[in-house]
């Protein structure tokens, strides 16, 4: 007898892909060459997709990274020029506070030297009452000589004391 002709039976389902005929307990159809189990048909083709979206991450994930990194080495490097700069602004910040403070104590001891030169010169005047000119108006000369007290000895206890000296040593 031909194999055709035995009497097995063989019960049939449709192809999930293609939809032919085709054995029930077939796990791959013979015509598309297609797995016939549901989750597995669907991790076959999912397990190619797999290491191309595994690749495209990582290579995301590089970029990321090293984008990260050369932002991070700009911000350095910024900031170690501020902090250069803040470094240097300090310096001349202090430099030009020490020629403030020598220039404050030259004109301090020019003052000084000025207000001293005016006493002296009225304590001249006073000795030598000579010297004032006959023709000049004695009162403006008298306001002048007051100012220019004020002026060389501005705290008044100490004017007072000064012009006392002056008179004792006029007596």
């Amino acid at each position: 007898m031909p194999l055709d002709e035995l009497p097995i039976e063989v019960s049939m389902t449709d192809c999930r892909h293609c939809r032919i005929s085709i054995p029930k307990k077939a796990s791959v159809c013979p015509h598309c060459k297609k797995s016939q189990v549901g989750w597995k048909s669907k991790l076959e083709s999912a397990a190619g997709i797999v290491p191309v979206v595994s690749i495209f991450l990582s290579i995301v994930l590089v970029a990321l990274s090293v984008a990260q990194f050369l932002a991070a080495t700009k911000q350095r490097i910024s900031a170690d020029r501020a902090a250069q700069l803040a470094g240097e602004a300090g310096k001349e910040a202090k430099v030009a506070k020490d020629e403030a403070g020598r220039a404050r104590d030259e004109a301090r001891s020019a003052l000084e030297l000025f207000r001293t030169s005016i006493k002296l010169m009225l304590e001249y005047d006073a000795a030598s009452p000579s010297i004032a000119l006959e023709s000049a108006d004695l009162g403006k000369a008298a306001k002048v000589r007051q100012k220019l007290e004020e002026f060389a000895v501005p705290d008044e206890k100490d004017r007072k004391k000064w012009l006392e000296s002056q008179s004792l040593k006029k007596n």
